[in-house]
């Protein structure tokens, strides 16, 4: 009794002890997996570098296709500094049509580190490169198999595992575009194993305007029809000899069956690859709660329930704590948190529904009407689930990307069904009879359903205002749009309601939230000004596109127009060329020259003068209020200007980013360059 009495004072005590340790064990994990990457980022820009390394994944472009090299050494540096083995992405044009996962090539590449923010706040490309291990990134015209270095036995060997099912996934991409060499090859290439590389920018931008870009990546949907599929058709086929079935557990013998199915499709999607770390979060997170689920069965456990959400994201974080800010896992676990809570609170309606659809008579006819009730129900359940998914990833979909696709339910509801009667399981027999040569009709049937796919997201694009370009959502909008997801989801009855105050924060966030009046970019190349109308133009067009469109969309812009069109007709903007302009914001003049000619400036009745590609001095005794230059921009990165009234406030991406081991911005460090990067422009897309 005196134990029992202990344990009811000492129980309330021990709560905030969980809380406390659960921090620091994040804390923790961290903290290892920060110190346990040893990137060697390049320190600058170079041009026309001799490179040679060893392949450890292809992936297949419209032209030529993106190598990740590692190891790789750069040869110019190897008298001087040693062979320093690097981790590189380079893009090749030509050379890549015979090359295998393993492969040693040689090419000269015009080589940059990874790429800050594209503005303060903006997604972190070094902070994924840098979890990702990729020490830079580059452009080559062609790649040149060659033997394998005497030296290369002293190189850390790459993970068999990781290497086999990098070359599984290239033979199986490679079978598909020899049967299907068209735009539904490129989209079934996506969705058998997780390569998005191989689709047109049009498609690209199709399926991601229609809200259909979450099947292009191997995540929950996918894992789990899988793994549906395997353990359901096992589970059929040890009914069907009755003596297994009266001998063994064939429910429990189907659940080994469907997780072994799961693990071999996550591992061919790029689950045990860490290059891959930040695009296979979905596929790992999925292989998770498979795990769970099936392993429930095994014990005679509910396998769906809350505490599977829960475990799988413990696990991830331990493994994988980087991916916490990312939008895969945002996303993903906020789709499959939405849809157990909804499906647990609807469970006696779609039980009763259920039962409506199945019921039939013991005739042969009436067994018919009864698989037929029990497909609608399937397919209400997946457009069910596609609605409920497609609501609960809204707002972290307009934080990370600022836009909102409006028929985005519409066409999930159409295309989540198609995926799951047609792509799917053809997907599964062409890859089951592929070792006998048997799998060209079922490659065809899934190339036929990608063109439907393809033919809803087009459509759907151009429907009358498809997308919805949004201001950028302040960090504390999307904390109080989860906290409103979260209550809706565990709460009970009218009680629901209250999380819509968490979804009505959001909205005022983005209304409230300061839009900036002057951007420039960390290269210093490009620069973005506020006009009277409240929309950025651009000194340039036609280079950093990636940055350029990165502050479009965060301002809900399109397209933007051009200083020199614009100088003509604004009286707030006067430019001798597209590079060297005077303007006045808020009252401020503002003077820049993108140019590199060296020189002294007259900095009379001036506010802000920018010159971020030289150093400048001024003419005359008085300088104005506010100078950037060269100097200046290799210890901010990309800055944002705020004005209003009297007021001048800058914010820098130095600043944003911190003190972190990836930054670029240490007081005399090297700004990366920003040049239009496809590889990272890829990895935005994912």
């Amino acid at each position: 009794m005196l134990l029992s009495l202990s344990w009811r004072v000492i129980r309330p005590a021990l709560w905030p002890c969980l809380i406390l340790l659960v921090i620091a064990t994040g804390f923790a994990a961290a903290c290892l997996r920060t110190a346990s990457m040893m990137p060697h980022f390049l320190d600058r820009a170079m041009q026309a570098v001799p490179v040679m390394g060893r392949i450890a994944q292809i992936e297949p472009l419209p032209t030529g296709a993106r190598l990740t090299l590692a190891p790789a050494t750069l040869e110019r540096r190897a008298s001087a500094d040693g062979a320093v083995m690097l981790k590189l992405q380079v893009t090749a044009l030509t050379g890549t049509d015979d090359l295998q996962p393993g492969d040693w090539v040689r090419l000269r590449a015009d080589l940059h580190p990874p790429s800050g923010p594209a503005a303060p706040g903006a997604f972190d490309f070094r902070r994924q490169a840098f979890f990702s291990g990729v020490d830079g990134i580059g452009f080559s015209f062609a790649a040149r198999k060659v033997s394998m270095p005497m030296d290369a036995a002293a190189a850390p060997q790459p993970n068999p595992l990781s290497g086999w099912a990098d070359r599984l996934r290239q033979r199986i991409g490679q079978r598909i575009a020899q049967v299907l060499p068209d735009e539904g090859g490129a989209l079934a290439i996506a969705l058998v194993v997780g390569n998005q590389t191989a689709m047109r920018k049009a498609d690209m931008s199709a399926m991601r305007d229609s809200g259909l870009s979450h099947l292009l990546s191997i995540s929950g949907l996918h894992i789990s029809l899988a793994a549906g599929l395997v353990f359901f058709c096992s589970r059929f086929l040890l009914a069907l000899i009755p003596w297994l079935a009266l001998r063994i557990a064939g429910k429990k013998w189907a659940a080994v069956l469907g997780l072994l199915g799961a693990t071999f499709y996550a591992v061919l999607a790029g689950a045990a690859d860490p290059s891959l770390a930040g695009s296979v979060v979905p596929t790992q997170r999925s292989l998770f709660m498979v795990l769970i689920a099936f392993s429930a069965i095994l014990l005679d456990r509910s396998p769906l329930s809350l505490r599977l959400v829960a475990w799988s994201a413990v696990i991830l974080l331990l493994w994988r704590p980087e991916s916490l800010i990312g939008p895969s896992f945002q996303m993903s676990f906020a789709a499959v948190f939405a849809l157990i809570a909804c499906f647990e609170a609807l469970r006696p309606q779609l039980t009763a529904l259920r039962q409506y659809l199945s019921a039939r008579p013991a005739d042969t006819a009436g067994r018919f009407l009864g698989y037929g009730g029990f497909v609608l129900f399937w397919l209400f359940s997946l457009m069910l689930s596609s609605m409920i998914a497609s609501l609960a990833t809204a707002p972290f979909g307009l934080y990370h990307f600022d836009r909102l696709q409006i028929y985005g339910v519409a066409a999930n509801m159409v295309a989540v069904p198609l995926t799951g009667f047609w792509l799917m399981p053809a997907a599964v027999m062409a890859l089951l009879l592929m070792p006998l040569g048997l799998d060209a009709p079922f490659w065809h049937l899934l190339g036929s359903g990608c063109d439907a796919v393809l033919w809803i997201a087009r459509g759907v694009q151009h429907w009358p205002h498809a997308v919805l370009g949004v201001s950028a959502m302040p960090g504390w909008g999307l904390l109080a749009a989860s906290a409103g997801l979260i209550w809706i989801c565990l709460a009970r009855g009218w009680h629901r309601a209250i999380g819509l105050a968490g979804v009505a924060a959001m909205m005022l966030s983005m209304a409230t939230m300061a839009t900036p009046d002057i951007l420039l970019s960390e290269s210093g190349r490009l620069i973005a000004l506020r006009d009277p109308a409240r929309q950025l133009t651009v000194n340039s067009n036609r280079i950093e596109k990636r940055v350029r469109e990165t502050w479009l969309r965060q301002q809900g812009q399109v397209k933007s127009a051009t200083f020199i069109a614009l100088a003509g007709q604004a009286g707030w903007l006067s430019c001798s060329y597209d590079d060297d302009c005077r303007a006045e914001i808020g009252g401020r003049v503002i003077r820049f020259d993108l140019g590199r000619v060296p020189g002294d400036i007259s900095c009379a009745g001036i506010d802000i003068i920018i010159v971020p590609q030289r150093r400048i001095a001024c003419r005359e005794a008085a300088e104005p209020a506010l100078v950037i230059d060269q100097g200046d921009m290799a210890r901010t990165g990309a800055v944002a200007f705020y004005i209003k009234g009297t007021s001048l406030r800058m914010e820098t991406a130095a600043e944003a980013v911190g003190r972190r081991p990836w930054s670029a911005y240490a007081p005399g460090g090297q700004a990366a360059v920003s040049d239009d990067e496809p590889a990272e422009e890829a990895s935005l897309d994912q």
